[in-house]
């Protein structure tokens, strides 16, 4: 018995899902047997979910804030980033590798970017990235679902999520920040949310530095501008262009064992998905590979359409 397996064994003993997820993940990886190749693929794939990879909160944050461990779920081979977007990728962790030095300076900085673009662009995938890259759990709070009908609890919340935050060090994505950043003294202005807003620069102010922050919205134009501030960078995440969505494509489908395209049918699907966010285009083809399934086909590019 090698030493893999005596690890994996006393994870599983131990009760230490991460761990032992962590090297399964290995021996997948690992495994070069042509007559296992279907059964790897098949169970790096279903290890690859989110759902597989969520940690589990306190009872006051469940339905609001989720944690995932991108270590196992998130699928780099599937992953297609520019450079303008690994160059803000690379500063973020630059930083976020000097923070212990800031720290003995004295130097408070908060290590954020807000991201901005339409919806679907790519923002989440990109903040899962980078949890990704540095190696730490990716915090995602979506302000539009902790909004309390009862909105002074909604301050309380944020709080909670901070809270929770300092003490379990992640990669915290603040996502439709817009739905409480919204500019003061607009016709829009509403009192409570105001305060709301207030309540989560406060948090900003005192965010540990040991962690990143990730704002993201499709309507920067209308955020407060002393909330706006609190975010050391900002990002457009544009929709993407024709070499990006043909590598979409190819990234894709090159972790689909046995699938078959040509040059000639990426670009065509490039071509085809003009205009569309990367949501949409792998949309696209998830439909298509499941409707050849379905078919009993195999996954031919050339279908899909």
């Amino acid at each position: 018995m090698n030493d893999l397996y005596k690890r994996l064994i006393r994870a599983v003993v131990e009760n230490d899902n991460k761990s032992a997820k962590k090297i399964v993940k290995s021996i997948l990886d690992n495994e070069t047997a042509q007559c296992n190749k279907m059964f790897v693929k098949r169970m790096q794939n279903q290890l690859n979910t989110p759902t597989m990879n969520m940690l589990e909160l306190p009872s006051n944050l469940q339905g609001m804030f989720v944690m995932e461990d991108v270590s196992t779920s998130f699928n780099e081979k599937r992953f297609v980033i520019t450079d303008d977007e690994s160059n803000i990728v690379k500063q973020i962790i630059d930083i976020y590798n000097t923070n212990e030095k800031l720290k003995e300076y004295g130097i408070q900085y908060l290590n954020s970017v807000m991201l901005y673009g339409a919806s679907g662009c790519g923002k989440t995938m990109l903040g899962r990235y980078i949890a990704y890259k540095v190696g730490l759990p990716f915090g995602y709070l979506n302000f539009t679902k902790i909004i309390s009908s009862y909105l002074g609890d909604t301050g309380k919340n944020i709080s909670e999520v901070f809270k929770y935050v300092k003490d379990n060090k992640c990669v915290l994505m603040l996502d439709e920040i817009d739905a409480i950043g919204l500019s003061r003294g607009t016709k829009n202005d509403v009192g409570e949310l105001n305060r709301v807003c207030i309540n989560l620069m406060q948090q900003l102010d005192t965010f540990d530095s040991g962690n990143i922050l990730i704002g993201a919205t499709n309507r920067i134009q209308d955020i407060d501008k002393a909330l706006l501030r609190r975010f050391s960078k900002q990002y457009e995440i544009k929709l993407p262009d024709f070499n990006v969505r043909k590598a979409i494509a190819k990234n894709y489908l090159d972790t689909i064992p046995d699938s078959i395209y040509t040059d000639a049918n990426l670009i065509s699907f490039a071509n085809m998905t003009e205009n569309k966010s990367c949501a949409e285009i792998t949309n696209t083809l998830v439909n298509g590979i499941v409707q050849c399934l379905v078919n009993h086909n195999d996954v031919n590019l050339s279908t899909i359409q």
